[in-house]
């Protein structure tokens, strides 16, 4: 994204290959937005369909992922709870986006979603890697 290239994403190769990697990044570690955000920026996408896209693509990731771990039983005991108690801040935080979202212009938008995708991965990977230092 900073270095302004585009994939060809008229080509179904390249839809797949980034529905696969979203796919198994979300049934793996719950972390499927930073392709995406790669794939719908190099795109050119606009700031309306990008973030529909991305909220179409991630809650049925979403639900597929809950299904899975479901069946399988590998839902955590609490889950119910800690979602319950996190609704007001989900709630307001939507609300903030909705107010924000339309003040952005698109380069803005752009930059805003390359860097937190950038972040989101950093924190993964510095996370997944210390918790496994001895």
């Amino acid at each position: 994204g900073l270095m302004r290239l585009t994939l060809p994403v008229r080509l179904p190769l390249t839809v797949y290959i980034t529905g696969f990697v979203c796919g198994l990044l979300s049934g793996s570690v719950g972390l499927a937005g930073p392709p995406l955000v790669l794939y719908l920026t190099s795109s050119r996408a606009s700031k309306a369909t990008f973030r529909s896209t991305a909220a179409a693509v991630n809650w049925l990731l979403a639900s597929i992922t809950l299904v899975q771990l479901a069946l399988s039983r590998q839902l955590p005991p609490r889950l119910a709870e800690s979602i319950l108690s996190s609704l007001p801040a989900l709630a307001i935080g939507a609300l903030l986006g909705s107010v924000v979202f339309p003040a952005l212009s698109s380069q803005r938008f752009r930059q805003l979603a390359l860097g937190l995708a950038a972040v989101s991965g950093v924190v993964a990977a510095a996370t997944a890697t210390l918790r496994n230092l001895p």
